[in-house]
């Protein structure tokens, strides 16, 4: 209940607007807080906290929503919170993460805290007194209030607060300290290092911003702060003032050489550095560096334009490798024959490039490029030959010394949370005395003297990124590392090609960093936007790029990007804004994480911000690896061979995963001197290659001097941040072994040998930026009819046969029939089994290729790709996969693009068996990212399987480029991997009913394909069919689906599905669950959370009855039991899918069935496109807030496309094992128990 408070507050508050509602929903958690478990009440009250705090912040400067976080600190300042109040709540949100995120089971002194906080807070900020039930009003343990009138009363008047909007002017921030173990010690008795701060609010009125410790910095504070009680204030450099302008996001940011002022109790940092998690590619950054000056705006520009292939691009892709194979073969003692490369590899390094340019069309411009390679090639290895020296070294105050191309790396990686910056380095030269980089820029044009500002720019980039990493910043003997940068520009004459970049410059520094940081500004900016109208703002460079200093190169195309938003119409426009809002968000939670959501696994960052402990349970660290063989330099297929940790924890990866390797322990000093002496011995001289003679100058002889390093730590373990990080994609892995292909040109024996152990972890890709140039290239489409028909506002054509009479497409004959005869596009819906992929596709590939069509056949994943590929070679159909060798199922890497052009040694050699194909086959986001396919070849029709798993910008970026379309899915099953919540994906509520009326668009999470099939549904006949007939679940499981799910459609085809189940020949069964598994088809097993079930994601008794169940099967099946085909077993959690395989390794032995570990145990995320004849689910839900990550409902809210997955694998028998009783919180988990009949 309420009542008036003594004290009103004097501010107005959104949450004081309607008291009620929020009152409500706390009292009603409060009374069911008595009988429910803590985890389920505290996530919760943390949904209430999070929904009081986006009220408030709508009428606090309209501020726009980060984290809960910030929104805790901002609100509690503007409406003058007490600090204790702040922390309860803080204590609350921090425990319900620990639910959602790591299985944390809660306590009832938390639930009482959070529902008291809460209940202070609505007081607070509406002036009435929320009263709970008095044995659940646990005062927070800080707070030092025993009354809420009390507290009331004590509020200050904050009507003086400005509610001034962010704007350049704005200095005062306050600021929170976000994470002690960041803050490096004291140097030099006043200068700290870095201090990571996140801003939580902003004013106009205050000298500087204002920092204020969190409880972990409060507790050990650096020592030059200790004395200081908080806030602290923060004075920014002149060079980031414009920070100001971004700090109304209340990003983090990371204040590098900080120099504490004790008489103003203020900060004075040297350099800021905007969201430093966020990290951005170096080249991105390094662009915005022109000859006039630093253009910020250059960064998110650039994001727009289209990538278009030039002879530059060729050019410069080549002499890449040229420098790679020059390095490679010089490491070997070799020298390049580089005649022997043109004829044998030029034509197969980019083949689709060279084929579709019009420049390399005639005899005259191939000749052209072989006679630059030459020259190029010439420099490269004249400077290789003097270990690339720089001609000069005047004024750079060190002699440069030849580098070893033993030590040197090819397209090294480095991640810096420093400076939030990845980049990949051309070639890389590490020693103890410290790094070498080489930047390679094979332009036409370059500068008489030093470097481009941009190619200058880089070249620091990288050399900061580097200062961060690595080695002590001493070598053993004291002397200062050294970390020299130079530019190799390979079209200029060698004697004057190197050029060093390495004076320092700070004010060029600061420019450089302050455009990272406006270009992260902005699009953190796009994240939070939450109209279109505000999203045109942030875009203002895009949509005005006249008004900026573009280079030539870049500005013409900007304008037409430009002229294309100016000309769109209110639909194209809002349809445009909202999908760059989406992605924008896509993009954030893929670097930054969401910690929000359940299961969230921290984005990128996490592969620094998210503890060991946490990783593992997310499955997705395996550390403990050994070398036991290096092959990462072979010419044909670079391998590293690790053995794994005994004892080391299960992970989630399969082959073919991109992943990240690193160091994780150092070697020991015998280890490491063994490795240095190997290489202080020279290179022997290769008689055949002598040196060709230059005017570069000769190095000073020198010694060759092995290495020394100082004994290596015991117990620091690396992290990514620390060392170059390896991209490989894991080939195998079983519980003794991995091995893993080496994407790096080149690595240096002796780094791998300087380390005792390594860790895996996976790589995630930004595909999201790409996407904004797809948005742009439709607005830019010159046929305005093809973007109506693209974007869903114009019929397509029907076709020449059809009548308003016909009956739907449900068979497999009518639907090929149809989609054969569509003039513009058609729809298939196949629900599970029945044949989509391989009764559908696979005819429709063979009649278009009969009637002499250009066909391009793609899929969301490589395994749906391999699938298209198993029907291709089946009907002896010829075709050309694109994509890489690992991700390429084994049998079918014959059929790559490399393997068919193997024997081809001339353009024509390749243009002929390009052009003699008729069908390609690639994933969607190979064939987006290959513009120059299209520019060589016009397909007449794109076929699309998986399309309902893809969502609107990638699939329009693709039809744009064909003038028909196939596409084939199950909007009912699985829908596209979306990181947002589904209510942040809603269309904005400005444009929501222009979108719905004009394009069917109500929710970007849903995908192009469900869109497109509702509205062809509803409007166009002709345009669409859903195949009825299925051939995979027995009867008696179709009925689980089939009313709720597919309105009855679905029919069986095959005699199998309608037979008895004959087990006759089992073992006798010994109990009532073994009788059910010898006699029914589909049954419940009910199941109960034990007292060992550590982690609210594992249930023991559940893993194992499926281990139990899963030998049963095998024994029943005898001769006939195949692991990949008779069994498998499906798991909600990762936790869960692990404990099972443990079990059933324990079933196995008893058994004497070793092949029983060969069962597929996976979440359902992965078992969609696959079939058993019996499946086993082993929901594992013991809480109601579990439910939410179980639930996967479709936009009419009436299918749950998970459990529909879950539910269709079967063949001939589902089992499902659960608790009843949470799982029937939902109906339709209800409806489905309520008919399986559980067992007794």
């Amino acid at each position: 209940m309420t009542s008036s408070a003594s004290a009103p507050v004097s501010v107005a508050s959104a949450v004081a607007a309607a008291p009620s509602e929020f009152a409500a929903r706390l009292l009603a958690l409060a009374a069911r807080a008595p009988q429910a478990p803590p985890a389920d009440v505290l996530p919760p009250l943390r949904k209430l906290l999070e929904a009081v705090l986006r009220a408030e912040l709508k009428v606090l400067d309209n501020t726009p929503w980060t984290n809960l976080s910030a929104a805790i600190g901002f609100v509690a300042w503007r409406r003058g919170l007490s600090p204790d109040l702040k922390t309860a709540l803080h204590r609350l949100r921090t425990a319900a993460n620990q639910v959602l995120h790591e299985s944390y089971a809660g306590t009832t002194a938390e639930v009482g805290s959070g529902l008291t906080s809460l209940a202070t807070l609505l007081s607070w900020l509406t002036g009435e007194r929320v009263e709970l039930p008095a044995e659940l009003a646990i005062t927070p343990a800080a707070q030092r209030v025993t009354d809420v009138v009390e507290y009331l009363a004590g509020m200050p008047d904050s009507s003086h607060v400005s509610s001034a909007t962010a704007g350049p002017t704005a200095v005062e921030t306050l600021i929170s300290v976000s994470t002690v173990r960041e803050i490096s010690a004291v140097r030099e008795g006043a200068l700290l290092t870095d201090l990571r701060v996140t801003v939580f609010a902003f004013s106009k009125e205050a000298d500087g911003l204002l920092v204020e410790p969190d409880a972990a910095t409060r507790q050990a504070p650096p020592d030059a702060l200790r004395r200081w009680p908080a806030p602290w204030r923060v004075a920014l450099p002149p060079a980031y003032a414009r920070l100001a302008y971004w700090a109304r996001l209340r990003p983090t940011l990371r204040l590098l050489d900080v120099r504490p002022d004790d008489a103003t109790r203020t900060l004075h940092p040297r350099r800021v550095v905007l969201e430093p998690d966020y990290v951005v590619s170096v080249t991105t950054v390094a662009e915005c560096m022109q000859a006039d000056g630093a253009v910020p705006e250059m960064g998110l520009i650039n994001a727009f334009l289209p990538d278009e292939a030039s002879r530059a691009m060729v050019l410069g892709n080549l002499v890449n490798a040229l420098l790679d194979e020059e390095v490679r073969e010089a490491a070997h003692g070799r020298e390049l024959d580089v005649e022997r490369w043109i004829r044998q590899r030029l034509f197969r390094q980019n083949p689709l490039l060279l084929s579709a340019l019009s420049e390399f069309g005639d005899s005259d411009g191939v000749r052209k490029l072989v006679d630059d390679l030459r020259r190029h090639h010439a420099t490269l290895r004249a400077v290789r030959a003097a270990g690339f020296v720089p001609a000069t070294q005047a004024g750079e105050g060190y002699q440069h010394v030849p580098l070893d191309v033993r030590r040197c790396f090819l397209e090294p990686s480095f991640v810096s949370a420093r400076y939030g910056l990845q980049g990949r380095l051309d070639l890389l030269h590490e020693s103890d005395a410290g790094y070498d980089l080489i930047e390679l820029k094979s332009s036409a044009k370059f500068p008489r003297e030093g470097a481009w500002e941009n190619n200058r720019a880089q070249a620091i980039l990288y050399r900061l990124m580097l200062e961060t990493v690595g080695a002590p910043a001493d070598s053993a003997d004291g002397t200062p590392r050294r970390y020299r940068a130079n530019i190799l520009y390979s079209g200029a004459e060698a004697a004057g090609a190197v050029r060093p970049v390495n004076r320092r410059d700070d004010e060029f520094v600061d420019a450089v960093l302050m455009a990272r940081n406006q270009l992260v500004g902005r699009e953190l900016a796009l994240a939070t936007c939450r109209t279109p109208r505000e999203v045109e703002q942030i875009l203002y460079p895009v949509l005005h790029p006249s008004q900026y200093k573009l280079p030539t190169y870049s500005r013409d195309k900007a304008n037409l990007i430009a002229d294309a938003f100016a000309q769109a119409d209110d639909v194209e426009r809002a349809y445009a804004l909202e999908l760059i809002r989406f992605s924008a968000r896509e993009l954030r939670v893929c670097l930054l994480g969401d910690d929000a959501r359940p299961g969230d696994v921290g984005g990128q960052a996490g592969l620094w911000m998210l503890s060991d402990e946490r990783k593992r349970q997310n499955f997705s660290l395996l550390d403990g690896l050994t070398l036991v063989h290096d092959a990462s330099n072979d010419d044909d297929a670079p391998h590293l061979i690790f053995r794994r940790d005994p004892h080391g924890a299960e992970v989630n990866f399969r082959d073919g995963d991109s992943l990240l390797l690193y160091p994780r322990t150092r070697a020991s000093s015998d280890k490491l001197q063994a490795a240095s002496r190997d290489h202080s011995k020279p290179l022997p001289p290769n008689p055949q290659h002598p040196t060709p003679n230059t005017q570069y100058p000769p190095p000073t002889p020198q010694p060759p001097t092995p290495t020394t390093y100082p004994p290596p730590p015991t117990t620091h373990h690396l992290t990514p941040l620390d060392s170059q990080v390896v991209k490989v994609s894991l080939e195998t892995i079983t519980p003794d072994l991995v091995r893993l292909s080496v994407r790096n040109r080149r690595i240096a024996p002796e780094y791998l040998a300087r380390h005792a152990t390594w860790a895996l972890e996976p790589d995630s890709y930004d595909t999201f930026r790409r996407e904004w140039a797809g948005v742009a290239a439709l607005l830019a489409l010159p046929d305005g009819p093809k973007r109506r028909l693209l974007m869903g506002r114009a019929a397509p054509a029907q076709p020449a046969d059809w009548t308003p009479a016909a009956p739907p497409a449900r068979d497999a004959d009518t639907v090929v029939a149809r989609a054969l005869a569509a003039p513009n596009w058609f729809l298939l819906c196949g629900p599970p089994g029945t044949g989509k992929t391989r009764k559908v596709l696979a005819e429709l590939a063979r009649q278009l290729r009969e009637g002499d069509k250009q066909v391009l056949l793609s899929a969301y994943t490589n395994r749906a790709v391999d699938e298209i590929c198993e029907q291709l070679v089946h009907w002896g159909l010829p075709f050309i996969r694109l994509g890489s060798r690992l991700s390429t199922e084994e049998r079918y890497r014959p059929y790559l693009l490399d393997a068919r052009l193997a024997d081809c040694r001339t353009r024509q050699d390749v243009r002929v068996v390009l052009g003699g194909c008729s069908i390609y086959v690639g994933t969607v986001s190979s064939l987006v990212g290959k513009p120059e396919l299209f520019q060589f070849k016009r397909f007449d029709v794109l076929v699309v399987d998986e399309a309902s798993q893809i969502l609107e910008t990638p699939m329009v970026q693709l039809l744009s480029r064909v003038p028909k379309w196939i596409l084939i899915g199950d909007h009912k099953q699985l829908p596209a991997v979306v990181t947002q919540d589904a209510d942040a994906c809603r269309v904005a509520a400005p444009v929501a009913d222009l979108l719905r009326d004009e394009l069917g668009l109500t929710n970007l999470k849903n995908s192009y394909f469900e869109r497109l099939f509702r509205l062809a549904e509803q409007h166009w006949p002709w345009a669409h069919g859903t195949l009825a007939t299925q051939y995979r679940l027995h009867e008696t499981l179709t009925e689980l689906v089939n009313g709720p799910f597919y309105d009855g459609v679905l029919t069986c085809g095959d005699a199998r599905q309608t037979a008895t189940l004959y087990r006759r020949h089992w073992p006798a069964p010994a109990d009532e669950l073994s009788r059910r598994l010898l006699a029914e088809r589909r049954f419940f097993v009910p199941a109960r959370r034990a007292p060992e079930d550590v982690s609210a994601k594992e249930s023991r008794q559940e893993a194992r009855l499926a281990a139990r169940l899963a030998g049963e099967v095998a024994v029943g099946y005898g001769a006939d039991f195949r692991p990949a085909d008779t069994v498998g077993i499906i798991a909600s959690f990762r936790n869960q899918v692990a404990l099972i395989r443990t079990e059933l390794a324990a079933v196995a032995e008893r058994l004497n069935l070793p092949t029983l570990n060969e069962i597929t145990v996976d979440t359902v995320e992965r078992y969609q496109g696959s079939q058993r004849d019996v499946i086993i689910v082993s929901f594992c839900c013991h809480f109601e807030h579990q439910l939410e990550t179980l639930v996967s409902l479709d936009e009419s809210g009436r299918v749950d496309r998970k459990l529909n997955v879950a539910l269709t694998r079967a063949k001939e028998q589902l089992i499902l094992l659960g608790n009843e009783e949470i799982l029937c919180g939902d109906s339709r988990y209800a409806a489905v128990i309520g008919q399986m009949q559980p067992a007794e």
